[in-house]
């Protein structure tokens, strides 16, 4: 296996071993290598190339499993407040509400009858947030572990997430 120094290439490693096999994952390390001294702009075409290399490679089921294992920031005192938000609202209109105030700048919640909507006003991701240009969909699905997570807990049962990208 190549040695990857930089977080984002050992979680996509860990998880394509995880989910795939260390056969798989040795093979990723090997064409995608980054190292942690890679500038924003290096890091960035490397996100691009991971896409590419992952969809060229696995099948979506796969990529999503690879993808949303490969999520960040679900702390649980994050999830434990959230919770609580929820516990406390009157109903969904009510939770997105106190979400809203409590999250502001960071991201949004709507609801429309059961279904809850979390939208980003911008990626957070330490490699493409610096660059001004969007990358394919495959790269976003990390959000859908972390809204998973939160939700599955917040919500106290298994939901389903989806992406949607404008």
């Amino acid at each position: 296996m190549a040695q990857f120094t930089y977080v984002q290439a050992i979680k996509i490693y860990d998880n394509i071993e995880k989910n795939i096999g260390k056969n798989a994952a040795d093979d990723f390390t090997l064409k995608l290598p980054l190292s942690k001294s890679a500038d924003y702009k290096r890091k960035f075409k490397w996100a691009a190339d991971v896409c590419k290399y992952l969809e060229d490679t696995y099948t979506p089921k796969q990529i999503r499993k690879i993808r949303m294992s490969c999520s960040y920031g679900t702390s649980e005192k994050e999830m434990v407040y959230t919770k609580r938000l929820f516990d406390q609202a009157a109903d969904l209109g009510e939770f997105c509400s106190s979400y809203n105030i409590e999250y502001t700048g960071q991201h949004t919640m709507r609801c429309e009858g059961e279904i809850l909507y979390l939208s980003y006003p911008t990626c957070y991701c330490s490699c493409v947030k610096r660059v001004n240009e969007t990358l394919l969909k495959t790269w976003c699905l990390c959000t859908l572990g972390y809204t998973k997570k939160l939700f599955d807990f917040t919500l106290s049962y298994e939901t389903k997430s989806s992406l949607l990208r404008a």
